[in-house]
């Protein structure tokens, strides 16, 4: 116990001792602040793979709209309901949603 206690009256111990503790928890940049950035920086680059991701998709299907006239087609009757000559269209509800 001795030991220990002498360990502690060393001015250069103690000094590093509120150094460290200064840099903890008290300085702009504390190791708090740091796992929140870390957290947020995670998450940030989750939202940019979605949104990559998502991004490549609508490229895609912006090509075929452009190129493809069946595609063209079988989106307008989806999101338009947009019919052909002599066609009928018949909505199914469904009574749960």
């Amino acid at each position: 116990m001795e030991k220990v206690i002498k360990v502690l009256k060393n001015r250069y111990v103690f000094i590093f001792s509120l150094f460290l503790v200064w840099m903890i928890f008290f300085d702009q940049d504390n190791l708090p602040r740091q796992f929140q950035l870390t957290r947020e920086q995670k998450e940030a680059e989750e939202e940019n793979a979605y949104l990559s991701t998502g991004f490549k998709n609508d490229s895609i299907m912006n090509y075929q709209l452009e190129n493809n006239r069946d595609a063209q087609e079988k989106y307008a009757r989806e999101h338009y309901l947009i019919v052909g000559k002599n066609e009928k269209i018949f909505l199914v509800v469904d009574d749960e949603e």
